[in-house]
């Protein structure tokens, strides 16, 4: 995939505090770590305090409509046409096999020999297309789908650049959340992006930090 679609931007704190904030920050800041308990005021401040941490580190994220744009241009949805004729004919031998193997039982018992013969011929085909269908559809209904994954939990390979990053944010920045999106087909890894989640008033916002090469797993940036 082409990482030059992917362009970076500084980390920017786009909130404000409340006019009507009553607390100290001392207070705010103590509440929030011990009681869960966030006012606005305690995370602008701790966003404001990441925004300066990724600056120390010359770490600045991928901006948000480059990274859909390059998704979108690694996706490969599958082919309407082969999926149909899949399932058309995995249904087919399914169905003929099911229908004809009872009637091949009674009709074997009862020595009918040329309608034994057909149903065992429908059996056979129905086999086939079962067979067809199934290697049809792994060599053209492909699809590739971006999936994530918590960090501390996904298997494959990190490059030590991205764990480096993650590390040095996590360090001074336990609230923010770490994870792996990564573009998958057949069960092979491609591109994935460490991804940052930071924790916002009803939701948490993303930022792509990170990005490397799979399944040629060379440990170094793409972009």
């Amino acid at each position: 995939m082409s990482a030059t679609i992917l362009e970076r931007e500084p980390f920017t704190c786009d909130v404000a505090a409340e006019q009507n904030e009553f607390l100290a920050d001392d207070l705010a800041e103590e509440a929030y770590e011990v009681l869960g308990y966030a006012t606005r005021q305690a995370k602008v401040k701790r966003l404001q305090s990441l925004q300066k941490t990724l600056e120390e580190l010359d770490i600045r994220p991928f901006t948000l409509e480059s990274v859909e744009k390059y998704k979108k241009s690694c996706e490969v949805p599958p082919s309407r046409l082969a999926v149909t004729l899949v399932d058309f004919s995995a249904g087919l031998g399914l169905l003929g096999a099911i229908v004809c193997l009872p009637i091949l039982v009674v009709s074997a018992v009862t020595l009918n020999a040329s309608l034994s013969f057909y149903l065992a011929l429908v059996i056979l085909i129905g086999g086939a297309c079962l067979i067809a269908s199934a290697a049809v559809g792994d060599r053209f209904v492909v699809e590739r789908v971006w999936l994530t994954y918590d960090l501390a939990h996904y298997t494959e390979p990190v490059p030590e650049f991205a764990l480096q990053t993650a590390l040095d944010i996590k360090k001074r920045h336990p609230e923010v959340n770490f994870y792996v999106c990564s573009l998958e087909e057949r069960r092979m890894v491609l591109d994935p992006f460490l991804v940052m989640r930071v924790p916002g008033d009803a939701w948490y916002k993303e930022y792509y930090l990170e990005v490397w090469s799979e399944p040629k797993f060379s440990g170094e940036r793409e972009a």
